[in-house]
């Protein structure tokens, strides 16, 4: 027998869920219909996608300006539905009514799908049984809450959705906590990025190792910035204490003492166009048989 407290109910027989969300009664995850047509369940403290129907049959259609005539129905309709049949089989249609993920379910007496507070979808039938339930939610990883004090990353700490910045405050190297990071300065000018995955951060471990970690904790090498396993062991070994922003415009891992173990080479490098005062400009060449124009008098 379930507890009511525990469950929120999402559909009962013959209802449908299209492009809305449920929440469980404690708020810490949902299931959602998204205009894509996938089914998801996600983590909300950090959108981390417990399960999905993996039912993506179309593009969302994104960014600024009028949408075209053909666009629109891309855009903003035929969403399908995720349905909860007569017959006790839960079902995603696509918008002509196509069967794209289903249960299993037919011939049970159903009573109601539910998301619980554990994070999982299951389908209750009259007798309480359940007959069909998502994967469980993984743990939530707790290092996120171990942050920087925006100047260095020392060992145990993280950085994600965060900003080193140098000493003098020039530069900074920001992780947005989305899927790049960056090298500024901080009046604009972007020096460098790299790439990430999705809610991906960094950690200096505790035994001196920078690594990438994924959303639910998940370790693995920070080949974004050009770290390999060995290397970050290389660097522990070496005594790697913090990682920090130099006044002069460098991504740096030290030791205790300061000195300089590791220096981010970036893959690129951008560098603005100055323009030149007028007096440093170069002159124009003009051919010596090309007479030059009067100058202050009227030419006829």
């Amino acid at each position: 027998m379930i507890a009511e407290h525990e469950y929120a109910v999402v559909l009962r027989p013959g209802e449908q869920l299209v492009r809305r969300a449920v929440n469980c009664p404690s708020g810490e995850y949902s299931v959602v219909h998204q205009h894509d047509g996938n089914v998801v369940v996600y983590r909300n403290a950090d959108h981390f996608p417990v399960w999905s129907t993996e039912t993506a049959f179309q593009s969302p259609v994104y960014g600024p300006g009028v949408l075209r005539h053909h666009d629109l129905d891309r855009a903003f309709g035929r969403p399908g539905r995720l349905v909860l049949q007569e017959d006790g089989n839960l079902v995603v249609h696509s918008p002509t009514g196509q069967p794209l993920w289903a249960s299993g379910t037919t011939g049970r007496s159903m009573a109601a799908l539910m998301i619980q507070d554990s994070g999982r979808l299951v389908l209750r039938t009259a007798e309480d049984t359940i007959p069909w339930a998502s994967s469980r939610a993984p743990l939530q990883w707790g290092g996120w809450n171990r942050v920087t004090d925006g100047r260095r990353l020392l060992r145990g700490q993280c950085l994600r959705g965060g900003t080193l910045v140098s000493d003098n405050g020039a530069y900074g190297f920001v992780v947005e906590g989305g899927s790049a990071a960056y090298f500024c300065r901080t009046d604009g000018g972007i020096l460098w990025t790299v790439t990430l995955s999705a809610e991906q951060g960094y950690e200096l471990t505790g035994d001196g190792r920078l690594v990438t970690r994924d959303p639910d904790g998940r370790e693995c090498p920070a080949e974004s910035l050009g770290i390999s396993d060995s290397a970050a062991v290389a660097l522990a070994d070496r005594g790697a204490a913090e990682m920090s922003v130099t006044d002069d415009g460098h991504l740096v891992i030290t030791d205790g003492c300061g000195t300089v173990l590791w220096t981010m080479v970036p893959p690129f490098t951008h560098t603005p166009r100055r323009r030149l005062p007028r007096a440093e400009r170069p002159r124009p060449h003009v051919a010596p048989d090309v007479p030059l124009l009067p100058v202050g008098r009227n030419c006829r």
